[in-house]
């Protein structure tokens, strides 16, 4: 379990690998394997507003539409936002559909699916912690919203 501004953290690991980051629970085992140990340092750096690349391996499942979205978010640096449209037209797809894919992200925050909006602007969804409201807070603590 690991504390942080927008609540607590549930990392857990399969096969050396981060497969997901919940808000759920108590911590899957201890003592935390060197992957969970890894993207919680990683997880601290960030929420003090020190952003460096993923060291860690991610082993996060999904259709191969889910792991070609994911893969675009983790292009989008912090303190940026991109659009559902934006990345669906990359891959030649519908918003709606990069939304889902955003939406079954196993893996939030790490791999940053609260940068991407709407096409207006607007937040759009966010399915982690407690919605939109933790969408706007990751995006102020990265500087893109006040």
């Amino acid at each position: 379990m690991f504390p942080s501004p927008v609540g607590f953290l549930r990392l857990e690991e399969e096969g050396g690998g981060i497969v997901s980051l919940s808000w759920k629970g108590p911590p899957a085992r201890t003592p935390y394997s060197s992957a969970q140990q890894d993207a919680n340092l990683w997880l601290e750096d960030y929420f003090q507003g020190h952003y460096r690349p993923i060291d860690f391996p991610l082993r996060s499942e999904g259709t191969e539409f889910q792991m070609q979205v994911w893969q675009l978010l983790l292009q989008v640096p912090p303190g940026e936002v991109t659009s559902y449209g934006d990345i669906a037209k990359a891959l030649g797809t519908a918003p709606r559909a990069v939304g889902a894919a955003c939406r079954a992200n196993p893996i939030p925050i790490i791999v940053p699916c609260h940068r991407i909006v709407a096409a207006n602007g607007s937040l759009g969804g966010y399915s982690g912690g407690k919605g939109t409201k933790t969408k706007r807070k990751l995006l102020q603590l990265e500087s893109v919203l006040d």
